[in-house]
């Protein structure tokens, strides 16, 4: 065997210097997975047992309907009237007047017509076009020359100012003078990410295969990216406009199941706060937790009386309950909902006053931060956290961990027993984080149906911070239909997407 130095490989040709590289590289790999070996077998033994699940995924892929996509990308006239020729019930938008012209132009086109409305609007404002891609021209515009009051954005600790969508939509609520240009640009941007999305190219025989990673995010959440042969894309954040372009195969019925209230269990069961678990165990926790917070009879007709402007108290609950319990501040939260900073501040004073164990365990989770640098999971995993301990950021990440750790391992779990037990009669096709897409033969969706439910529901001993332990079921709801998009409802009628997700009942005999 021939011994090679580092310090001594300019000696060799070129092409020996390669393969001793290549050598050396194979070599480290092999060394940190011995190191290592011990450590995470545990684990890779786990991610590995949901790569079959992925596989099939990724062989499968999703119908994509040819005729939509042409539709709202360029407004095929032809495309629609042979879906009205074929008979089909379907309907693209839901605007009226402006519909036909969408359907008459598509989305490239309306992009075009935006734009020029855009560019006259601001030459009258300042003589110039206006680029709304680039951020800084933006900030010139709203904050210098319409002289709107800056928006501040806090990310990592640091604030800085911005004319992201968040605060074009806060414009486009709050200050009439610069309303119509955010109210345009953000309707751009989301045509521009529809087409974007439409165009991505596909598989050969037109389906989109997007690829998982069931261990790219730090919460074992799985993460979604195109396919390995460059065509497709993530699946996991389609616009819900678009996902009517996703279709079931042909004698194929979908079937879209999602956890009922995941995290807000997890935060209730970590936390062992018995007010909690009762409210998310009442069916309708954001009705219960209103009626405690604000001291009324647990009825939904009395959560959903208006609290303040159109918002009602179940809406509120809906928006700051979430954020609370993941430690986030009350001047952040006024921001996101676009209400008073008092108002949050009351909801917290008095969230945490019926719910004290949330914050006990908020505290609970810092201090086991800030002294071991990682944390466990009701799993048996570790996470090892890599930010500063003394930062708000890595406490909020921290505190939010378990919580979606859960609710990503559930679906992943969920996918791999559904594929062990059922394939080829239920056929698993994207996984939502927590919620599951999958088709079933129309003829057999009300037998498997409850057995898919009853497969995605998996009881969890969950450990609270008193070391006492619960059993933790998280309930799944669905909806079937023969594309992804839902229905559109109109006083209980359907009057657009027919073919769209509605909610599966159980047979009772």
């Amino acid at each position: 065997m021939k011994i090679l130095y580092s310090n001594q490989l300019t000696e060799l040709s070129s092409e020996q210097q390669q393969c001793a590289y290549n050598g050396m590289d194979a070599l480290m790999t092999y060394e940190i997975h011995d190191a290592i070996k011990s450590q995470a077998n545990v684990a890779y033994s786990y991610v590995m047992s949901f790569i079959p699940s992925i596989l099939q995924m990724m062989t499968r892929g999703i119908k994509i309907d040819d005729a939509y996509k042409k539709l709202v990308i360029e407004g095929d006239p032809q495309a629609y009237d042979e879906k009205l020729r074929l008979g089909l019930k379907y309907r693209a938008f839901k605007l009226g007047g402006m519909v036909r012209k969408q359907l008459k132009r598509g989305g490239k086109w309306v992009v075009e017509d935006h734009n020029a409305l855009i560019q006259d609007l601001a030459h009258v404002v300042w003589q110039k076009p206006l680029n709304y891609h680039s951020e800084k021209q933006l900030k010139a515009f709203f904050y210098d020359e319409l002289r709107i009051p800056k928006i501040w954005q806090s990310k990592k600790g640091k604030s800085t100012v911005t004319c992201g969508r968040d605060a074009l939509e806060k414009i486009e609520k709050t200050y009439p003078r610069g309303a119509i240009f955010a109210s345009i640009i953000l309707r751009i941007r989301d045509l521009e990410k529809q087409v974007e999305t439409l165009t991505q190219d596909l598989s050969e025989d037109g389906r989109w295969i997007a690829s998982y990673n069931p261990s790219g995010t730090d919460t074992w959440r799985w993460s979604s990216s195109n396919n390995p042969l460059g065509h497709s894309a993530n699946i996991q954040n389609i616009n819900p406009e678009l996902r009517r372009a996703f279709v079931a195969d042909p004698g194929y019925t979908f079937f879209n199941a999602d956890q009922q209230g995941a995290e807000a269990r997890g935060v209730a069961y970590l936390s062992g706060d018995t007010n909690y678990i009762r409210a998310v165990e009442s069916g309708d926790v954001h009705t219960m937790v209103a009626s405690m917070v604000w001291g009324f009879e647990a009825r939904r007709e009395l959560s959903d009386r208006e609290f303040i402007r159109g918002f009602s108290y179940r809406d509120m609950c809906k928006k700051l309950a979430h954020g609370t319990a993941y430690g986030g501040m009350a001047r952040t939260l006024a921001q996101q909902a676009s209400i008073e900073l008092g108002l949050v501040e009351e909801f917290q004073r008095l969230f945490f006053r019926n719910f004290p164990l949330i914050k006990k365990w908020q505290e609970y989770t810092i201090r086991q931060l800030q002294v071991n640098g990682k944390l466990d999971t009701p799993f048996g995993f570790v996470r090892k956290f890599w930010g500063r301990l003394d930062d708000e950021s890595t406490w909020r990440a921290a505190i939010a961990f378990r919580p979606q750790h859960i609710v990503g391992l559930m679906t992943a779990i969920g996918i791999r027993n559904l594929h062990a037990s059922y394939e080829p009669h239920v056929q698993v096709l994207a996984n939502g984080h927590d919620a599951v897409l999958g088709q079933i033969k129309n003829e057999s969706v009300d037998y498997y149906m409850p057995l898919v439910l009853d497969c995605l529901s998996c009881p969890l001993e969950v450990k609270d911070i008193k070391g006492i332990s619960r059993i933790m079921t998280i309930p799944w709801d669905a909806k079937i239909g023969h594309n992804w998009g839902d229905q559109e409802l109109k006083d209980g009628q359907v009057v657009s997407n027919f073919d769209g997700l509605h909610k599966w009942k159980r047979l009772t005999s």
